[in-house]
């Protein structure tokens, strides 16, 4: 919220902001990701036998969360748009994605990365130059702020 907060400040009137972003490899219904979630599970459950914590009180984790945000900051036109792309990833992708999360990487894994890595490989097989598909799914949600009124405007609509 500070950060739309202080867009407001940032922006001149009628800008935008957009927030932009995508599902992970950890979400969607392909064959190799279920694979992936089933591997990550086994090593996160190893790394942080007593759960790992859910999103903080107030977090925007909702579909339409950042539009409601927006909103209550006081931008107006605020939209949510959503497109697919085809991407492929190879294995080499796949872990180097996994490593810059927050449940995945060497940080969050530590000594036990290696074996996850190792086992990842073990379960997708990737042959020599096999790709995974996916239509990655990505969406932004936008919004403008409003012009701010004429000190004129506003001594006339008080008469």
């Amino acid at each position: 919220m500070a950060i739309i907060e202080n867009a407001l400040d940032w922006l001149k009137p009628d800008g935008w902001i957009a927030i932009l972003g995508t599902y992970s490899i950890l979400a969607g219904g392909e064959a190799w990701k279920e694979t992936v979630r089933t591997v990550a599970r086994h090593w996160m459950t190893r790394a942080f036998p007593a759960g790992w914590a859910d999103a903080r009180p107030g977090a925007a984790v909702r579909p339409d969360a950042f539009k409601l945000l927006l909103l209550g900051a006081g931008f107006t036109d605020v939209e949510i748009r959503s497109f697919v792309e085809p991407r492929d990833w190879t294995f080499d992708e796949i872990v180097g994605y996994l490593r810059s999360t927050s449940v995945c990487s060497e940080g969050a894994l530590g000594d036990l990365f290696p074996n996850f890595e190792a086992g990842l490989k073990e379960a997708l097989r990737p042959a020599e130059g096999r790709l995974f598909h996916e239509w990655l799914r990505c969406g932004f949600t936008m919004g403008q702020k409003q012009t701010d009124p004429h000190p004129l405007d506003f001594a006339l609509r008080q008469d």
